[in-house]
């Protein structure tokens, strides 16, 4: 007990001075009481403050964007399925009687040949239309008709097969634009029936799902 006494007034001249502190404070007027009391809360509120950032770092901005445009438009028209096609030619000719449209029999002279060419098909994405639904979450896609965009012919790719000259109707076989444009249409309905059009536009969904997913990755996409 002796030693806590000696501890405690071991220092006479302190207490003397936090005793004078005090007295102080206690006969200061109340308008100095007050300020000194809000000048410690707002010190103590400064430091709370800078404490709290300092624990609970402030967090990135949350930025919501509102997607209004899926680029469509500035591809235009687009091939999204093409066929390659190889049609014979069988051209023949006869010599006709004076000047009618009989053909005289064993006049006849032929040629077989073949034709290149490759079809594209697609559509215009331009003309899509859409509506995006932010409450479900989902992209509504409205196609355009599919339709073949070219069909071209080779030309360099004539290959002669079988060619008769009849002593009677010698010929000069050359193949004209109406032969071209027949190999054309033939191919072309051959192309469609075997599903160039629906190929078309099962891939132009699959690029259109593709670009919509870059875009809205969380959001489905159907086609009404």
């Amino acid at each position: 007990m002796d030693d806590s006494k000696d501890q405690i007034n071991n220092n006479p001249s302190e207490n003397r001075r936090n005793d004078s502190l005090f007295k102080m404070l206690k006969k200061a007027p109340a308008k100095l009481k007050l300020i000194l009391v809000v000048l410690l809360c707002f010190i103590l509120a400064l430091v709370s403050l800078e404490l709290l950032q300092f624990l609970m770092p402030p967090s990135d901005p949350v930025i919501e964007t509102k997607v209004t445009e899926l680029g469509f438009k500035d591809l235009g028209e687009l091939v999204t399925q093409a066929a390659f096609y190889t049609e014979i030619v069988h051209e023949s000719n006869y010599r006709k009687l004076f000047k009618t449209d009989i053909n005289i029999l064993g006049t006849e002279s032929s040629i077989i040949a073949s034709l290149d060419g490759v079809i594209k098909a697609g559509l215009d994405f331009a003309a899509i239309s859409y509506v995006i639904d932010d409450e479900k979450q989902e992209v509504s896609i409205t196609l355009p008709e599919t339709r073949v965009l070219s069909n071209e012919v080779d030309h360099d790719s004539l290959q002669i097969y079988d060619e008769k000259q009849n002593v009677f109707n010698p010929q000069s076989f050359k193949i004209v634009n109406d032969t071209y444009k027949k190999v054309e249409s033939e191919a072309e309905a051959k192309a469609i029936k075997n599903g160039l059009l629906i190929n078309a536009t099962e891939n132009a969904k699959k690029l259109i799902i593709g670009m919509c997913k870059q875009v809205l990755p969380e959001y489905k996409v159907v086609f009404p």
